[in-house]
């Protein structure tokens, strides 16, 4: 767990890591605050990734 701004409850909230669907373990990018349950996504975003990865096989 830990501390955050919680958009919807307009205050510092406790956010915690729900179920990982997607395998990734305590690695996983999600994480949920505990009072109202506004999910936060916390690493790069997948479009992002695939643009620069697409990017990169251009260049080479």
């Amino acid at each position: 767990m830990h501390e955050s701004y919680c958009p919807d409850c307009r205050s510092e909230q406790l956010f915690e890591q729900p179920e990982c669907i997607d395998d990734h373990g305590t690695d996983c990018p999600d994480w949920a605050c505990v009072t109202c349950g506004y999910a936060v996504f916390t690493g790069p975003s997948p479009l992002a990734v695939e643009l620069v990865g697409a990017a990169a096989r251009r260049v080479a």
